[in-house]
C-alpha cells in the first residue's frame, strides 16, 4: 500500500502542477481578453472620431470648391506675368549695357585726354 501511495505521489504532484498551470492560463486568458476588449474599444472610438473628422473635411472641401480661384487660370496668369518680367529684365539689361558702353567711351576719352596733357 505504501508503494502504491508513493507511486501516486508523483502523479499527484504532476496533477497539482498542471492544475496550477491551468489556473494561471485562465488568469492569463482573462487578462488577454480584457486587454483585447480595451483595445477594441479604443479602435472603435478612433474610427468614430476619424469618421467625424472626415465628414468635417468633406464639408470644408465642398465650401471651398466654389469660392476658391481656378488653379489653371492662376498658372496661366503666372506664365504671362513671368513673360512680362522677362521682357522688363531684358530691357533693363539693354539699358545697362548701353550705359556701360557710353561710360567706357567716356573713360577712354578721359584717359586719352590725360595722356595728351602729359
Amino acid at each position: 500500500e505504501i508503494k502504491q501511495l508513493n507511486a501516486t505521489k508523483s502523479m499527484i504532484s504532476q496533477y497539482q502542477s498542471q492544475s496550477k498551470t491551468v489556473s494561471e492560463d485562465k488568469d492569463l486568458k482573462e487578462d488577454l481578453e480584457r486587454r483585447r476588449t480595451e483595445a477594441t474599444a479604443e479602435l472603435d472610438a478612433a474610427r468614430k472620431e476619424a469618421e467625424v473628422l472626415e465628414k468635417e473635411l468633406d464639408e470644408m472641401r465642398d465650401k471651398s470648391k466654389g469660392d476658391g480661384p481656378n488653379v489653371n487660370d492662376l498658372w496661366k496668369e503666372q506664365k504671362e506675368l513671368y513673360g512680362e518680367i522677362k521682357a522688363q529684365r531684358a530691357e533693363i539689361r539693354k539699358v545697362n549695357g548701353e550705359f556701360k558702353e557710353e561710360l567706357n567711351k567716356w573713360r577712354d576719352y578721359s584717359r586719352a585726354l590725360g595722356n595728351f596733357k602729359r
